[in-house]
């Protein structure tokens, strides 16, 4: 019953915070559909928080567990329990992506999410909306509407070391911040501007933002490890 009233509750008619207040509000969202997104989105929390310790607040919002209806916002929970329907679309989704709608699967999703992600801007009033998820690709759109002559910048953090599913890449974004040089080609061979693009490696908790990785001491924790000092080393 609160997932419904919550969705169809009236939504400010404009966003009322000024855009010279002298704290930056920076609006980090997300799908919790998955762990990385929710790491990446906790180790820019603390990033920011280390870098600018003054001046900016930020929120982390789970977009479709908090603003949109409780069937939409439990669809991955459900595709996971079934690898084989959970494969077929994620393979699916990439292979009709910039087809015409409705073939193209990220249009007809954006129907079940656009007005509560445009409803959560105009609630949280932000001055920049970073996403961590592909799926909240739309959000440019949803700035549009709610704007009100002002301009919010939007900045996407893709996770995916490499082939990355295409909804990460829209044209619409102001910044997109990329982990690899494979994914920053793919990037511009989807349409991305190069100079849009920043290739800064994947968000890091606190507890690695000061390791060190000198070669003595990587040889040190290889020798712990029983690993070959001068051997590459995969992690799955």
């Amino acid at each position: 019953v609160w997932k419904v009233s919550n969705y169809w509750r009236e939504p400010p008619s404009e966003i009322d915070r000024p855009p010279s207040v002298s704290v930056k509000k920076i609006l980090i969202v997300l799908s919790d559909t998955g762990g990385g997104h929710k790491a990446s989105a906790s180790a820019l929390s603390a990033a920011l928080n280390e870098l600018r310790p003054e001046g900016v607040e930020i929120k982390i919002v789970d977009v479709l567990e908090d603003y949109t209806l409780w069937f939409s916002n439990r669809l991955y929970n459900w595709w996971v329990t079934m690898p084989e329907i959970w494969g077929t679309i994620y393979h699916t989704t990439k292979q009709v992506h910039d087809l015409p709608w409705p073939l193209d699967t990220r249009k007809s999703l954006e129907l079940t999410y656009l007005e509560g992600f445009t409803r959560c801007i105009q609630e949280e009033a932000p001055d920049i909306i970073v996403s961590v998820h592909p799926i909240l690709q739309a959000s440019p759109r949803a700035c549009q509407q709610v704007k009100h002559g002002r301009h919010i910048p939007f900045v996407t953090v893709v996770t995916d070391l490499a082939d990355a599913h295409p909804w990460w890449f829209n044209p619409a974004a102001d910044r997109i911040v990329v982990p690899t040089d494979d994914a920053r080609a793919q990037a511009i061979s989807r349409g991305i501007d190069p100079a849009r693009l920043a290739v800064c490696g994947l968000p890091l908790r606190k507890g690695f933002w000061h390791v060190d990785a000198s070669p003595d001491r990587r040889a040190e924790v290889r020798r712990a490890l029983g690993l070959r000092v001068d051997g590459p080393v995969v992690l799955l």
